[in-house]
C-alpha cells in the first residue's frame, strides 16, 4: 500500500483550456525527459531586439571622424530607401486615383 501523500502521484493539468498534447507534456515532462518547471515569462525574450546602428538624437561627441562618416553613409542609404518606398506609394496612389476618376 503506497504511503499517504505518495511519491508516485503526478500533478494533473487543468482541463479547462489544455489540449491533449499540453496535458501529456504537463504530466510526463518535455520530450527530452526533463521535468517541466513553471517559470515566469521573460519579456526580454518577447520584445524585438533593437537593431544595431545609428539612431537619431544620439550623442555625437564621443564618436570619431570615421564613425561620424559611417553614420552619414548609413543615414544616406536609409534616406534613399525611404525615398524609393515613398515613390512606390505615390505611384500606387496615382494609379488608384486615375482608376476612380473614370
Amino acid at each position: 500500500m503506497p504511503e499517504q501523500g505518495g511519491g508516485n502521484k503526478r500533478p494533473v493539468a487543468p482541463t479547462s483550456c489544455a489540449g491533449p498534447a499540453l496535458v501529456a507534456e504537463f504530466q510526463y515532462g518535455d520530450a527530452g525527459g526533463h521535468d517541466n518547471e513553471e517559470r515566469p515569462m521573460d519579456w526580454d525574450e518577447v520584445r524585438p531586439k533593437p537593431k544595431p546602428g545609428a539612431a537619431i538624437g544620439e550623442n555625437l561627441e564621443t564618436l570619431s571622424v570615421a564613425e561620424l562618416e559611417a553614420r552619414i553613409t548609413e543615414f544616406e542609404r536609409e534616406i534613399a530607401r525611404v525615398k524609393t518606398e515613398l515613390e512606390k506609394k505615390r505611384r500606387h496612389e496615382d494609379a488608384a486615383s486615375a482608376l476612380f476618376k473614370r
